[in-house]
């Protein structure tokens, strides 16, 4: 039997679904700041309307 196809050590198929796993849940992580970042940027947004809108009322 050849080395690689031993008994535990993992098979071809396993190693390409551990690599797009690993691939998956780097990609999950890099996209939690960027979300976070359009949320508070919508936010922000939302602020300064309603802030231009009251400033507008107490103006006039």
């Amino acid at each position: 039997m050849p080395a690689a196809l031993a008994e535990g050590s993992p098979t071809m198929v396993e190693s390409i679904q551990s690599i797009f796993t690993g691939a998956a849940g780097q990609v999950g992580g890099m996209m939690v700041p960027i979300l976070t970042a359009g949320v508070v940027i919508a936010i922000g947004i939302l602020a300064f309307t309603v802030g231009k809108r009251l400033l507008n009322k107490s103006v006039k």
